[in-house]
């Protein structure tokens, strides 16, 4: 998609189906869960992968799309998930999707979400990432990933891989402790 019609659409590609399915298949929430999704859309892919499993938490900067989150997911905020949102408590969720817009402000806008986002993972807290091809070959991207435990990296499917080019990226937030 040419690049005027990705910043009228607010950099906005919503999770294939497919990749939905797999990921609640592989998924197994405990009770209690909470899933917080920075970039959720109109909610649809989080709420499907959290199947009333797990407590939804979505951000959503466009309004359309979060009014119907509003209807998907348990608690949405209406804001720019980068520059609105602050957080100072605890870690307070168990598990980070993010599908964030791809590209470049000063650096990889996937990096930035990475960055501001894992801090909200309480420990042992899972990280959801679906990251194209193309910000793997930014040394600040793959740097940022590989300070992280646990990093597993798996093409999407054959057929979808080769129309989007993108990676589903599983890691377990161990925060490392700065003495």
């Amino acid at each position: 998609m040419a690049r005027l019609a990705s910043q009228a659409k607010l950099g906005y590609y919503p999770t294939p189906n497919e990749i939905v399915g797999i990921l609640k298949s592989m998924l197994d929430f405990e009770p209690d869960t909470r899933i917080l999704d920075p970039c959720c859309g109109d909610g649809e892919a989080l709420a499907n992968i959290a199947a009333g499993r797990a407590e939804t938490w979505g951000i959503e900067l466009e309004k359309n799309r979060f009014l119907a989150a509003q209807q998907r997911l348990d608690n949405v905020l209406h804001a720019d998930a980068l520059r609105e949102i602050t957080y100072q408590g605890p870690a307070a969720f168990d598990c980070l999707f993010l599908n964030p817009p791809y590209g470049f402000e000063l650096l990889r806008l996937e990096m930035l979400f990475i960055r501001k986002y894992i801090r909200y993972l309480c420990p042992k807290g899972l990280l959801i990432g679906i990251f194209p091809e193309s910000a793997f070959r930014v040394y600040d991207f793959r740097k940022t990933l590989a300070v992280l435990k646990g990093l597993e990296i798996r093409a999407f499917p054959p057929s979808l891989f080769w129309e989007f080019r993108q990676y589903v990226v599983f890691v377990i937030f161990r925060p490392i402790l700065v003495q």
